[in-house]
This record gives C-alpha cells, sequence and structure tokens, in this order.
C-alpha cells in the first residue's frame, strides 16, 4: 500500500458515503411529497363533496377551490422537493 492509497482512499470512501446519504434523503422528501401531495387530494375531494352536497353555487365551488389550491401552493410547494 502506498502512500497516495492511504490518503485518498478515505477521501472516495467518504464521498461514496456522502452521496449515497444524499441520494437516500431526497428519496425520502420525495416520498414524503408524494404523501402530502396524497392528502391535499383527499381534502379537495372531501370538499368537493360537501360543496356539492350543500349544493353551493358554482361560482362559490370555483372561488373555494381557488383559495384552496393558492394555500397549498403558497404553503406546501411539493413542486419544489
Amino acid at each position: 500500500m502506498n502512500i497516495l492509497s492511504v490518503l485518498v482512499d478515505p477521501i472516495i470512501k467518504g464521498v461514496v458515503s456522502g452521496m449515497k446519504e444524499l441520494q437516500e434523503q431526497k428519496q425520502y422528501e420525495r416520498m414524503q411529497a408524494e404523501i402530502l401531495d396524497g392528502w391535499v387530494f383527499k381534502i379537495k375531494v372531501a370538499i368537493e363533496r360537501e360543496l356539492h352536497k350543500a349544493n353551493v353555487d358554482h361560482k362559490v365551488y370555483v372561488d373555494v377551490m381557488a383559495a384552496i389550491n393558492k394555500i397549498v401552493k403558497e404553503e406546501f410547494e411539493t413542486d419544489k422537493i
């Protein structure tokens, strides 16, 4: 074993380990975003059903859904994860 390999091997192992950890973290974040998107979808469907059951005017329905979409976009930003 030469001096160069003694110096370089730990650096390479550290870089590879760091890359694996970063990849795992990104995968975890993607999974969290998918779960959040699923819950947002379920909430929107529930709201739509309740508005339909209550026979709410279409304009009110459109305004409510637009407000929900705005809040979701501002607060969650799952598309940026």
